[in-house]
Protein backbone atom coordinates (compact mmCIF):
# COMPACT_ATOMS: atom_id res chain seq x y z
CA UNK A 1 0.00 0.00 0.00
CA UNK A 2 1.25 3.39 -0.85
CA UNK A 3 0.20 6.69 0.58
CA UNK A 4 0.78 8.90 3.51
CA UNK A 5 1.82 7.12 6.68
CA UNK A 6 -0.51 7.60 9.61
CA UNK A 7 0.89 9.28 12.67
CA UNK A 8 0.96 7.41 15.92
CA UNK A 9 -0.69 9.50 18.64
CA UNK A 10 1.70 10.52 21.37
CA UNK A 11 0.71 10.52 25.00
CA UNK A 12 1.61 13.25 27.39
CA UNK A 13 2.84 11.58 30.56
CA UNK A 14 0.64 12.13 33.59
CA UNK A 15 2.62 13.83 36.36
CA UNK A 16 3.12 11.73 39.42
CA UNK A 17 1.52 13.37 42.45
CA UNK A 18 3.88 14.24 45.27
CA UNK A 19 2.67 12.83 48.55
CA UNK A 20 2.21 15.50 51.17
CA UNK A 21 1.77 18.32 48.68
CA UNK A 22 -1.83 19.52 48.96
CA UNK A 23 -3.60 20.48 45.78
CA UNK A 24 -6.10 22.52 47.81
CA UNK A 25 -5.97 24.50 51.01
CA UNK A 26 -8.08 22.93 53.74
CA UNK A 27 -10.23 24.95 56.10
CA UNK A 28 -11.09 23.45 59.46
CA UNK A 29 -14.65 24.31 60.48
CA UNK A 30 -15.88 23.66 64.00
CA UNK A 31 -19.64 23.90 64.59
CA UNK A 32 -20.19 24.00 68.34
CA UNK A 33 -23.65 23.81 69.87
CA UNK A 34 -24.46 26.47 72.46
CA UNK A 35 -27.35 26.76 74.92
CA UNK A 36 -27.62 30.01 76.87
CA UNK A 37 -30.12 31.65 79.15
CA UNK A 38 -32.88 30.73 81.49
CA UNK A 39 -35.91 28.51 81.00
CA UNK A 40 -38.60 28.98 83.63
CA UNK A 41 -41.11 26.29 84.49
CA UNK A 42 -44.50 26.73 82.86
CA UNK A 43 -47.29 27.79 85.17
CA UNK A 44 -49.70 24.84 85.12
CA UNK A 45 -52.63 27.26 85.50
CA UNK A 46 -51.74 29.10 82.28
CA UNK A 47 -52.14 27.17 79.01
CA UNK A 48 -49.13 27.45 76.72
CA UNK A 49 -49.60 27.77 72.97
CA UNK A 50 -45.88 27.00 72.55
CA UNK A 51 -46.03 23.63 74.23
CA UNK A 52 -43.23 22.42 76.45
CA UNK A 53 -39.85 24.16 76.49
CA UNK A 54 -37.09 22.57 74.36
CA UNK A 55 -35.07 21.85 77.52
CA UNK A 56 -35.83 21.38 81.21
CA UNK A 57 -36.23 24.49 83.38
CA UNK A 58 -32.93 25.93 84.56
CA UNK A 59 -30.08 28.30 83.86
CA UNK A 60 -27.91 27.23 80.91
CA UNK A 61 -24.40 28.36 80.00
CA UNK A 62 -21.91 27.29 77.34
CA UNK A 63 -18.20 28.08 77.13
CA UNK A 64 -16.32 27.23 73.92
CA UNK A 65 -12.57 26.99 74.54
CA UNK A 66 -10.27 27.44 71.51
CA UNK A 67 -6.59 26.49 71.85
CA UNK A 68 -3.86 27.01 69.24
CA UNK A 69 -1.47 24.18 70.15
CA UNK A 70 0.83 24.88 67.20
CA UNK A 71 4.01 26.95 66.95
CA UNK A 72 2.81 30.00 65.08
CA UNK A 73 0.06 32.59 64.94
CA UNK A 74 -3.28 31.61 63.43
CA UNK A 75 -6.14 33.83 62.28
CA UNK A 76 -9.56 32.40 63.07
CA UNK A 77 -13.01 33.52 62.02
CA UNK A 78 -15.95 33.10 64.38
CA UNK A 79 -19.69 33.67 64.07
CA UNK A 80 -22.89 32.72 65.89
CA UNK A 81 -26.08 31.28 64.43
CA UNK A 82 -29.44 31.07 66.20
CA UNK A 83 -31.33 27.79 65.78
CA UNK A 84 -35.12 28.10 65.99
CA UNK A 85 -37.83 25.43 65.88
CA UNK A 86 -38.43 23.90 62.46
CA UNK A 87 -41.79 25.64 61.88
CA UNK A 88 -40.38 29.13 62.60
CA UNK A 89 -38.38 31.42 60.30
CA UNK A 90 -34.66 30.67 60.34
CA UNK A 91 -32.59 32.32 63.06
CA UNK A 92 -30.16 35.22 62.74
CA UNK A 93 -26.57 34.71 61.60
CA UNK A 94 -23.96 37.08 62.99
CA UNK A 95 -21.27 38.78 61.00
CA UNK A 96 -17.94 36.99 60.83
CA UNK A 97 -15.42 38.29 63.32
CA UNK A 98 -11.68 37.77 62.89
CA UNK A 99 -9.41 36.98 65.83
CA UNK A 100 -5.81 35.84 66.25
CA UNK A 101 -4.15 33.30 68.50
CA UNK A 102 -0.38 33.14 68.89
CA UNK A 103 1.29 29.81 69.57
CA UNK A 104 -0.11 28.08 72.62
CA UNK A 105 -2.69 30.83 73.27
CA UNK A 106 -6.35 30.12 73.97
CA UNK A 107 -9.59 32.04 74.09
CA UNK A 108 -13.10 31.38 75.29
CA UNK A 109 -16.38 32.18 73.55
CA UNK A 110 -19.09 32.17 76.22
CA UNK A 111 -22.77 33.15 76.28
CA UNK A 112 -21.95 36.85 76.68
CA UNK A 113 -19.73 36.66 73.57
CA UNK A 114 -22.54 34.97 71.63
CA UNK A 115 -24.85 37.85 72.61
CA UNK A 116 -22.21 40.36 71.41
CA UNK A 117 -21.79 38.52 68.10
CA UNK A 118 -25.56 38.46 67.58
CA UNK A 119 -25.90 42.16 68.46
CA UNK A 120 -24.16 42.86 65.14
CA UNK A 121 -27.31 41.70 63.33
CA UNK A 122 -29.78 43.26 65.76
CA UNK A 123 -30.77 39.94 67.31
CA UNK A 124 -31.76 41.04 70.78
CA UNK A 125 -31.01 38.36 73.33
CA UNK A 126 -31.40 38.88 77.07
CA UNK A 127 -29.85 35.99 78.97
CA UNK A 128 -31.48 37.08 82.25
CA UNK A 129 -35.00 36.57 80.93
CA UNK A 130 -34.65 34.57 77.73
CA UNK A 131 -33.14 31.48 76.20
CA UNK A 132 -31.20 31.09 72.96
CA UNK A 133 -29.67 28.09 71.28
CA UNK A 134 -27.69 27.59 68.10
CA UNK A 135 -24.11 27.18 66.94
CA UNK A 136 -20.82 29.02 67.30
CA UNK A 137 -18.76 28.41 64.20
CA UNK A 138 -14.95 28.66 64.28
CA UNK A 139 -12.99 28.54 61.01
CA UNK A 140 -9.23 28.05 60.90
CA UNK A 141 -6.58 27.21 58.28
CA UNK A 142 -5.02 24.76 60.78
CA UNK A 143 -6.38 22.22 63.21
CA UNK A 144 -7.12 23.55 66.70
CA UNK A 145 -8.18 22.03 70.00
CA UNK A 146 -11.79 23.04 70.69
CA UNK A 147 -13.69 22.02 73.79
CA UNK A 148 -17.25 22.92 74.75
CA UNK A 149 -18.25 23.15 78.41
CA UNK A 150 -21.99 23.01 79.13
CA UNK A 151 -23.42 23.83 82.55
CA UNK A 152 -26.97 23.70 83.86
CA UNK A 153 -28.23 24.86 87.21
CA UNK A 154 -31.56 23.08 87.37
CA UNK A 155 -34.45 24.84 89.05
CA UNK A 156 -35.60 21.54 90.51
CA UNK A 157 -32.39 19.49 90.29
CA UNK A 158 -28.77 20.21 91.13
CA UNK A 159 -25.89 21.34 88.95
CA UNK A 160 -24.85 19.51 85.79
CA UNK A 161 -21.67 19.94 83.76
CA UNK A 162 -20.59 18.29 80.51
CA UNK A 163 -17.31 18.71 78.63
CA UNK A 164 -17.13 17.76 74.94
CA UNK A 165 -14.18 17.74 72.52
CA UNK A 166 -15.29 19.13 69.14
CA UNK A 167 -13.97 17.60 65.92
CA UNK A 168 -13.58 19.70 62.76
CA UNK A 169 -15.17 19.36 59.37
CA UNK A 170 -12.41 19.69 56.78
CA UNK A 171 -13.38 21.70 53.72
CA UNK A 172 -10.98 21.72 50.79
CA UNK A 173 -11.05 24.80 48.63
Amino acid sequence: MTGTPTATPTRTPTPTPVIGTPTTTPTYVYSVKYVCGIVRPLDPKVPSVLGPAPVVPGVYRTAVNVHNFTEGTVTIIKKAVIALPEDEPRGAISKRVEDRLRDDEALEVDCQDVVKLLANVDARVDLQTGFVTGFVEIQSPIELQITAVYTLVGLEQGVSIDVESVQPHVIKK
